[in-house]
């Protein structure tokens, strides 16, 4: 099926809509998790830097990254940024899921994604053609 531009344009809404209540959700409720009881957050979903939270400790911080499922069950995806990131991090760096939108959200964290056999990131590569307009003025 090709997507129309008011198709995607209605996915990456949906995606940025879940992307945003999932990362409300972490602020809301990282306290929960054991690992991060106690500590404060900074907010580096700005930054472009791998991750969407640092949690500070005393030797460092922890790096999360923030995904959103609307359903119990689903996909995520890491950026090559988020990957890397990752990878460099190791037990540094989390992936904070937040599922199940429609009925009751719940979470579960994986610690060192990359390198845990809780999930099984598969490289997909893709070529894309962008097109800009440009003047002199």
């Amino acid at each position: 099926k090709i997507e129309s531009e008011e198709d995607k344009s209605k996915t990456f809404a949906k995606r940025l809509i879940t992307g945003q209540a999932a990362e409300q959700y972490f602020r809301d409720n990282y306290q929960v998790v054991p690992d991060f009881n106690g500590l404060v957050f900074e907010e580096t979903t700005k930054f472009g830097c791998g991750f969407d939270f640092r949690v500070l400790h005393d030797a460092g911080f922890y790096a999360v990254e923030v995904k959103g499922l609307e359903k119990a069950r689903g996909a995520i995806g890491l950026t090559d940024k988020e990957y890397k990131t990752a990878f460099y991090l190791k037990e540094n760096y989390f992936v904070f899921l937040v599922k199940n939108f429609i009925e009751a959200p719940a979470h579960d964290l994986f610690k060192n994604p990359v390198f845990s056999h809780e999930l099984d990131f598969v490289k997909n590569e893709r070529t894309i053609k962008q097109v800009s307009w440009n003047a002199s003025v």
